[in-house]
């Protein structure tokens, strides 16, 4: 097996703000590119839990991808301005930015989105179509939210607005082995210890572009080929929701994957880290 090479570097925005990134390949020449951006509760690592082989950072690369992972504005290395100007907007903007940075000219990339950057990579899809080649969703809503989500959103903006506080004190990880698909132990140490220790506030923004989804009008004209990836224990997603996504989205070659027994964090999960990488490997390995 090929070794993995990893690289991390810095991006500039156009604001000036320093963006930062992870990148895994086995160093090959033509390999395909992939680039990851994390949701609002945790920064890039989720994409590479460095135990019992769960890294889908590593797991793509072994495949043959050339992977990027984004630390978005406001989180772990890259610089944290404001929170309540980190929206949905703004880091698609930045996403695109990272995607002409990392390509050669005319290359267009994959790129997958989780949870509320699910709607980031829509967007991102939406305005610049000429940067990507497919795209992935995980666990992102459309028009409406699970109403177990729904509540501790609302608590998030009400907290942002309560304290006057650019960012809100980051909870998601408590009790998360209660909101998973056979936990390992090790697992989850490992995440509520990253999550105190690197992401305890986090952006006040990105809860207001969940609920309110300024992505909505923009669905229509995503004609970059487009994969959604569901938990059937999903507790963000409303399954008949993400069906209407499906329907409206634009492209003509699209589909949605249930991973069966997975809820929203399935990178952490026993089986659902494997399920999803499967369908990674199989969305952007087609022509």
């Amino acid at each position: 097996m090929a070794e993995i090479i990893k690289r991390e570097f810095t991006i500039k925005a156009d604001d000036g703000v320093t963006l930062s990134v992870v990148e895994k390949s086995t160093g090959g020449d033509n390999q395909s590119k992939i680039l990851l951006v994390h949701g609002s509760g945790c920064g890039w690592e989720y994409w590479d839990v460095p135990l019992n082989n769960y890294s889908v950072m590593d797991g793509l690369a072994e495949e043959g991808f050339q992977v990027y992972a984004l630390e978005c504005r406001g989180y772990g290395r890259s610089d944290r301005p404001d929170g309540r100007t980190v929206t949905a907007s703004r880091l698609a903007a930045d996403a695109a930015l990272v995607a002409r940075e990392i390509s050669e000219p005319d290359e267009r990339i994959g790129l997958v989105g989780h949870s509320s950057s699910g709607i980031v990579v829509l967007m991102a899809a939406a305005q610049t179509p000429e940067n990507w080649s497919r795209l992935a969703v995980l666990g992102a809503p459309y028009r409406c939210i699970n109403p177990q989500f729904e509540a501790y959103a609302s608590q998030m903006i009400k907290a942002a607005e309560t304290e006057g506080q650019d960012t809100v004190p980051n909870g998601h990880h408590l009790e998360i082995e209660t909101r998973l698909n056979e936990p390992e132990e090790e697992i989850i140490k490992w995440y509520k210890e990253l999550i105190s220790a690197s992401y305890p506030r986090i952006p006040a923004a990105v809860f207001a572009d969940v609920v309110e989804n300024p992505t909505i009008p923009l669905i229509p004209a995503v004609q970059v080929p487009t994969l959604l990836i569901n938990g059937s224990n999903e507790y963000v997603v409303d399954p008949k929701d993400a069906l209407d996504l499906l329907n409206d989205l634009g492209s003509d070659d699209k589909g949605v994957v249930i991973l069966p027994g997975s809820y929203h964090l399935p990178f952490l999960e026993k089986h659902g880290h494997r399920d999803l990488l499967a369908c990674l490997n199989f969305w952007f390995s087609r022509n």
